[in-house]
């Protein structure tokens, strides 16, 4: 199939223009390959009198397996491909997989990074921004070179053509309940890469234990038994952004695969220390000094983890404090369970600032079950309808002005920010900003 996408009079049809499809158009157009994008806006739809004009569709992962287009195109014989399995095929060098419920693009990254400390090329490619069908006529591809590939569920459930020759499943929690019909086919999207995978061993996957946890005493699963897990945390070096509860079972199964291919630890152990999270994990922003009302000093900090868009990344972020925080919670649902945000919020906050969706329906609970006084303080901040910058501003400001004696105020939402904002990536870069600004107006 694929070998004929050259051939004079190949078709493809592109399935979605979002960040995929554009990248396909774009390669389509430099390897003078026809292709026509359909997308759901109305503009080109795709029906049975055209779909046997196509020889070959490539979908961009919102196209779940029950669109009705490929449908249409499965009823008139034209093959399915995701732009992973596209890229796949005329890449030249190994490539690593990585998915998980949390930190993908964290040890995408850090692998990336890692790797060129240690001399290869490599590139971080797929979920994590940059498609991976964008470098294969690049200078980076070679024999020798590497591809770190973020596999998302949707991603993972599309793949019939990637043989990855490692793959790293950190780790499983329920998410994307919204769009998964249940958690065994969202598990079932992830174990896709273990059935494409070259080999199915301890030396090319590795995966955490809560993967293994919900795999055991399920037949269909059996292949993990064979696989190297991370049974317990190795020693992540002092001072590192990996040394924190969320990040060390990450970097465990990043050491198994470096030891796995005989690399230099301590280029491993060098990198870990020099290595800096992609932005919008949990990290520090800054710490503002403040006064209090009987003239004492203290600095307020300011942590920013607006990644965490599930229950398994929000619970992992406070639990990285030993202390109770001033906390900014909610956005939009992914189907998740309020009744276990609810329990970590009784434990671990001072103060809850809530937004969006989800944090109407969590103030209302608390409210309906007296749970409000718990807290010094507790207010519903906003909903969809509000302008997300002046929402923004004024919860930091609120924070501050409520914040005494060293508090950590920590915006970590645990929900998805598509009802405020346009990703994560701008509801983290707000906070910042105005956090920023708030510092400077303290000088």
């Amino acid at each position: 199939m694929l070998d004929d996408v050259f051939s004079k009079g190949f078709r493809i049809g592109i399935f979605g223009e979002g960040v995929s499809g554009k990248a396909v158009s774009k390669w389509c157009n430099q390897n003078n390959i026809d292709y026509t994008i359909f997308s759901e806006d109305g503009r080109e739809i795709f029906t049975n009198a055209i779909a046997s004009s196509f020889n070959l569709i490539i979908r961009s992962p919102s196209f779940l397996n029950d669109h009705l287009w490929l449908a249409v195109a499965r009823a008139n014989g034209v093959p399915c491909i995701g732009e992973l399995d596209l890229a796949a095929k005329f890449w030249k060098g190994k490539i690593i997989a990585v998915t998980g419920t949390d930190g993908k693009t964290t040890t995408v990254e850090f692998l990336k990074y890692s790797l060129r400390n240690a001399g290869y090329e490599a590139v971080a490619v797929g979920n994590i921004g940059l498609p991976f069908i964008a470098v294969v006529d690049d200078t980076v591809n070679f024999p020798d070179s590497w591809a770190i590939v973020e596999v998302s569920s949707f991603q993972g459930q599309q793949l019939q053509m990637m043989h990855p020759d490692y793959v790293l499943w950190i780790n499983f929690a329920p998410d994307h309940m919204d769009s998964h019909h249940s958690l065994h086919e969202y598990f079932r999207s992830k174990y896709k890469l273990i059935e494409v995978a070259k080999f199915c061993d301890t030396d090319h996957i590795f995966i955490g234990k809560s993967v293994l946890n919900y795999a055991r005493n399920n037949p269909e699963f059996e292949s993990l038994n064979n696989v190297t897990v991370c049974e317990k945390f190795c020693s992540v070096p002092s001072g590192s952004c990996l040394d924190i509860p969320v990040q060390r079972e990450n970097f465990a199964l990043v050491q198994n695969f470096w030891k796995a291919q005989n690399l230099d630890l301590d280029v491993l152990s060098a990198s870990a220390e020099t290595f800096r999270l992609p932005k919008h994990r949990l990290q520090k922003i800054c710490s503002i000094e403040k006064v209090g009302s009987n003239g004492e000093k203290f600095n307020v900090e300011f942590w920013n983890d607006s990644k965490a868009t599930n229950f398994h990344s929000f619970k992992a972020a406070v639990d990285s404090f030993d202390k109770k925080l001033i906390l900014i919670v909610g956005g939009k649902s992914k189907g998740e369970n309020i009744e276990q945000y609810i329990g970590i919020l009784l434990k671990k906050v001072r103060i809850l600032f809530l937004l969006g969706e989800t944090g109407k329906i969590i103030f209302d609970a608390l409210n309906k079950s007296n749970f409000i006084k718990m807290f010094d303080c507790c207010e519903f901040f906003c909903d969809y309808l509000f302008d997300s910058q002046i929402v923004m501003h004024n919860l930091v400001k609120r924070a501050f002005s409520v914040a005494k004696g060293e508090d950590i105020v920590l915006l970590c939402p645990g929900f998805s920010s598509l009802d405020m904002f346009s990703g994560y990536d701008q509801r983290g870069s707000l906070f910042e900003e105005y956090v920023k600004k708030l510092k400077e107006e303290n000088v």
